[in-house]
């Protein structure tokens, strides 16, 4: 992937390409690597918008409900310690690529959104981190990982941004006799929070080290 992209960050949807347990210590949290079907959707339609969050909070309300933890004796669980901060919040250290390249996330419990900025065009547009410089924000390099790709129009990922809109995003691939459509799924821009992040989706590899 040429690194000159000029898009701010990659979105990464990932594969697991292991599941090992770290050392507990106090400061540790539990994980349950499970699949996630929220459908996020870069529509304006305020009643969209309330229409998908109603949707996720009666999943959650349902998973809640009808939980049973005897179901669960046999899943996949890893230990990560946190990192606790001054302004309260907490990160965690999470590594993607091959070879890994590790980067810090704040644990943010309160969207469906992760991502992190990616090539040395990654641009943090007016931020302001206390005791951070922007420009010296640590990014994620595609450029020394075999293991990353970009996500195709006909990924399914690239549904998961863009919904029914996905089809006018990817003409190229609007023939259904064209399998080996090339397009890659388009730029997208997202509002997070008090700001957006902008970017191409790549799919890349989350490692656990031993």
């Amino acid at each position: 992937m040429d690194s000159s992209l000029p898009f701010f960050s990659f979105v990464s949807f990932l594969i697991i390409s292991a599941t090992l347990l770290f050392t507990a210590t106090a400061d540790t949290i539990k994980v349950s690597l499970s699949p996630s079907h929220h459908h996020h959707s870069s529509s304006s339609d305020p009643y969209q918008i309330l229409n998908n969050l109603a949707t996720s909070s009666v999943a959650r309300a349902h998973h809640l409900k009808h939980h049973n933890p005897k179901t669960n004796i046999t899943s996949s669980f890893l230990k990560t310690p946190l990192f606790s901060h001054g302004y309260g919040g907490y990160t965690v250290s999470l590594s993607f690529g091959t070879p890994p390249q590790t980067l810090s996330f704040i644990m943010d419990t309160g969207s469906s959104l992760s991502w992190f900025p990616c090539t040395s065009r990654y641009l943090c547009s007016q931020c302001a981190f206390p005791n951070v410089d922007p420009s010296k924000i640590p990014t994620f390099s595609p450029n020394l990982s075999s293991s990353g790709k970009l996500v195709g129009c006909r990924n399914p990922k690239c549904n998961w941004l863009f919904g029914p809109n996905v089809e006018s995003r990817c003409q190229d691939c609007d023939d259904p006799t064209s399998k080996n459509c090339n397009q890659t799924c388009p730029p997208y821009l997202i509002q997070y929070g008090l700001g957006s992040t902008g970017g191409l989706l790549l799919l890349e590899n989350l490692v656990f080290p031993p």
